[in-house]
């Protein structure tokens, strides 16, 4: 039996991010730090890595908006492989990589066939008795040469140049409906600024030139986030049912996010399960007033909704200063919004789960 090209991509793919990503200096000075001119306290990326093997239900759900004639899309990968994510988080940690179950029964069945020093380290980190594959941060250090990866990275990362490729036509119209509309406004300044950038350099650029771009167009804003959490364990018959399920779930959602000038930023299945993640804040300057009432009150109006279709939810809501902007490469770049408020609200989600209050949120939204 040989192993499917794509799961063993994968596998090699996942440890060499580790090798790459794990205590990862981002050069931003910890909050928490009394001496900000002390790099030592800066703050250090840990990733947890895992690996699934199954088929997956790509999914994609619309609602019409209060305020635009355009509908809102969104596509939700779900299925077994996704679900295997909930099976197997609790047994990694930060720096580690966890195989799933199905994984190991696809492997052992090839007799873990990989070139060196995968083969070795896959060997090492599976245990026969509990049937698990954790490849701890540990392990790949002493298995695995760190400078030689970084090396690696850093050659292949070497300010490439690249051309834009735009999208035309009906295409372009068909992408807009995945997209934020106040998320559209930024894009086409960028896509402005790509086209100036271009034309100074005949027909392409590096990186380097497309960051610095970029970061044109990062900001620094009080905002309110609401990360939402659909945590009923609803069975469904097929994948129509399902997919009616969902799209209800997207329509409630996107409706009172909408309604109270907020904007849908993320709708996906992750390691907590069904998460939307909305922004309250970032929209026209008229809309951002009082976004953690609006928030807040998006988030009941949201709770009652679901919980007329039987759904039970946790919400969580945090307002404080994010950073907002584009963040990728030339050829994968996406908007995003990242912070303490970010962090706080998928934390008050999560340990709502513990509580009986649906809706937590932190005390420095008062303050807004």
């Amino acid at each position: 039996t040989v192993c499917p090209p794509a799961l063993k991509s994968a596998i090699e793919c996942a440890i060499k991010m580790q090798m790459v990503l794990d205590e990862f200096d981002t050069g931003v000075v910890s909050s928490s730090s009394c001496n900000e001119t002390d790099q030592s306290a800066t703050i250090k990326l840990r990733l947890k890595i895992i690996v699934t093997y199954g088929n997956i239900d790509i999914l994609h759900v619309a609602q019409s908006s209060p305020s635009s004639t355009r509908a809102r899309w969104e596509y939700l990968a779900g299925g077994d492989a996704i679900k295997q994510v909930l099976d197997v988080d609790f047994l990694t940690s930060p720096g580690g990589i966890v195989l799933s179950q199905q994984v190991l029964n696809v492997l052992t069945q090839t007799n873990f066939i990989f070139q060196k020093p995968y083969d070795t380290l896959m060997r090492e980190s599976f245990h026969v008795v509990t049937k698990t594959c954790l490849i701890t941060s540990a392990l790949l250090n002493q298995v695995l040469d760190k400078k030689k990866y970084l090396a690696e990275i850093a050659n292949q990362l070497d300010h490439k140049l690249f051309t834009p490729t735009p999208f035309e036509g009906e295409l372009e119209n068909v992408l807009r409906s995945y997209v934020e509309p106040s998320v559209i406004g930024i894009m086409e300044r960028c896509i402005q600024g790509l086209e100036l950038t271009t034309v100074e350099t005949s027909d392409s650029y590096d990186s380097e030139q497309f960051h610095s771009m970029l970061s044109n167009h990062t900001t620094l804003r009080r905002v309110s986030v609401m990360f939402v959490n659909i945590i009923s364990r609803v069975s469904c018959n097929s994948l129509a049912e399902q997919d009616s399920r969902l799209q209800t779930i997207f329509s409630i959602i996107l409706w009172f996010v909408q309604q109270y000038d907020g904007q849908l930023y993320k709708f996906v299945f992750d390691d907590k399960g069904l998460i939307c993640i909305s922004v309250f804040g970032l929209g026209k300057t008229g809309t951002q007033a009082n976004h953690a009432l609006k928030a807040t009150r998006a988030a009941m109006s949201i709770c009652d909704a679901l919980s007329a279709q039987n759904e039970k939810t946790v919400i969580g809501i945090s307002t404080g200063q994010t950073f907002n902007g584009f963040i990728g490469n030339p050829w994968r770049y996406e908007f995003s919004f990242y912070g303490d408020a970010v962090n706080i609200a998928a934390r008050l989600m999560t340990h709502l789960k513990t509580v009986l209050s649906p809706i937590l949120e932190n005390n420095n939204n008062n303050n807004n």
